[in-house]
């Protein structure tokens, strides 16, 4: 066999960048949600540069919360972690597979150079052992029915 080459294809998903702003709106959704009030009340003094630059002061009602996102990352990972598995498992199935054509290319191989040897007579048993049944004389009378 030779050496096999494989090619990465590059992927445009998943490389998103969370920025400062998103992340202060997590925050303090979070904070909100679980009524940290005075928590919040400090954060958002913090944080009231990046807030400000945004055109809406709230968090927007359809960002999930941090605990949503938190179970769906680690959901997605779960997913990978099978992914990865079965990925692993299909490399190897098709490794034996590739071993196995291998040998099946070789026995040819070795076949057609011995010379292709006496072909092997394929007898049908069958054939042999099946009894012969006489034909009826038609009958001189018309038939029943």
């Amino acid at each position: 066999m030779g050496k096999q080459t494989k090619s990465r294809t590059t992927q445009s998903f998943g490389k998103g960048k969370v920025t400062p702003m998103q992340v202060a709106f997590i925050v303090d959704r979070y904070l909100s949600d679980n009524n940290f009030s005075d928590t919040r009340s400090v954060f958002r003094t913090e944080a009231a540069s990046l807030i400000a630059k945004s055109p809406v002061q709230e968090a927007p009602k359809s960002l999930l919360t941090l605990g949503a996102m938190l179970n769906e990352y680690i959901c997605l990972k779960e997913q990978k972690v099978m992914v990865d598995q079965e990925k692993a498992r299909l490399e190897q199935e098709k490794f034996r597979v590739q071993i196995l054509l291998q040998g099946m290319q070789d026995a040819m191989n070795a076949y057609n150079v011995s010379g292709n040897g006496p072909t092997p007579m394929i007898h049908n048993s069958a054939s042999r052992s099946m009894a012969v049944v006489p034909q009826a004389a038609p009958s001189a009378g018309s038939p029943a029915g």
